[in-house]
């Protein structure tokens, strides 16, 4: 048995060939049902604590092993459109399904608790990220603080000044946004100027060299980083 990857909430492990062991620090119910009932973790099934799932895979990695594995094939750290492409249709699909079938969503995204599945599939696994929407407002509550290296920031959430706070369930798709533009970019110093700037339309700008440009994608981040929340969308053209 050999850890793929180990946090202070989780631990993914390969138990034996093409056989691998996600481990939740607590129960873990509506995260596991978007990854199982969506199919992002193929052949998987989850114990009756909800704290464990088991699934089968020819290959489970990091997204920063996946990243590096990138850069020694093709000589750069972005990531090509294709893989965005991928990783578009696996945490939309997990996310809309939090959304649509168990009413929560995501606060917010971080690289360093994304796996690949298969080289295709990608899963995000931040339990505690994951927070109950209220059916009339559409809102979710934020009890504890956080960091800006905890996970991407939403401008709604760099304006919270006391707990607890109340933000619109569309807060995850800025936060995904954001994730996919480091991607494209391989740094995060168009994260940095937004978080100094408070400005989210700045972020674009730095993919205006960029191949994505005009495309079906770049529409996507546009629709994703909409300074009003609940105007963004999750629409790939």
């Amino acid at each position: 048995m050999s850890v793929i990857l180990k946090t202070e909430n989780f631990k993914v492990t390969s138990i034996e060939k093409s056989l691998y062991k996600i481990e939740f620090n607590k129960q873990a119910y509506f995260l596991i049902n978007s990854l199982l009932k969506t199919r992002i973790l193929p052949g998987g099934f989850s114990d009756d604590s909800y704290k464990v799932i088991r699934f089968q895979a020819e290959s489970v990695k990091t997204l920063r092993e996946y990243q590096k594995e990138y850069k020694i094939k093709h000589g750069k750290e972005s990531i090509m459109v294709s893989d965005i492409a991928k990783m578009i249709r696996s945490l939309t699909k997990q996310l809309s399904y939090l959304i649509e079938n168990e009413m929560r969503t995501i606060i917010g995204y971080n690289p360093e608790e994304i796996i690949v599945i298969n080289n295709e599939k990608f899963a995000l696994l931040s339990n505690d990220l994951v927070a109950k929407i209220d059916e009339e407002s559409e809102m979710a509550m934020i009890s504890c603080p956080y960091d800006t290296k905890d996970f991407f920031f939403s401008p709604e959430i760099l304006k919270i000044k006391e707990l607890p706070s109340y933000i619109h369930y569309k807060t995850a798709y800025f936060s995904l946004g954001v994730l996919l533009i480091y991607l494209l970019l391989g740094d995060n110093e168009f994260y940095k100027e937004y978080l100094t700037e408070k400005k989210p339309e700045l972020m674009l700008t730095y993919l205006k060299n960029h191949p994505i440009k005009e495309s079906r994608i770049y529409w996507f981040l546009s629709r994703c980083l909409v300074e009003e929340v609940k105007n963004r969308s999750l629409f790939l053209i």
